[in-house]
């Protein structure tokens, strides 16, 4: 059992889901230790089907894209995907402002939608 603070990491068959645990994501010390935490399982599980499940978010600054950039790098970097989820509305306009919803991330209402999506590029 791996013993993370700021993520809450499940598997579901092959897939590997890891819920932002913080409510407030606009700090810096919470948003480095979800990073080192985040990039730590991703280098050790190296999982192919990474969803990132944002359920418990309320509010994130822009610098959590930049985490999610370098998770992103790491999974691609060993043969995976990553797709998120539950990702709140005001938090999902900062993708969009961005333009990376729909390019660099690809962005799901619901967790059995990110999984559905994987299973769709599957076939």
């Amino acid at each position: 059992m791996d013993d993370y603070k700021n993520i809450a990491v499940t598997t579901q068959g092959e897939f590997s889901i890891v819920t932002l645990q913080a409510t407030d994501m606009t700090g810096r010390l919470e948003l480095n230790y979800t990073e080192r935490e985040l990039i730590d399982y991703v280098r050790r599980v190296r999982p192919k089907r990474l969803i990132v499940n944002f359920s418990m978010i309320s509010l994130a600054s822009s610098q959590v894209i930049n985490l999610l950039i370098k998770t992103r790098d790491n999974v691609l970097f060993a043969g995976g995907d990553m797709k998120l989820c539950s990702v709140p509305p005001q938090i999902r306009e900062m993708f969009q402002i961005t333009k990376l919803d729909g390019t660099l991330f690809k962005i799901h209402d619901t967790l059995p939608e990110a999984k559905a999506a994987f299973e769709e590029a599957a076939k």
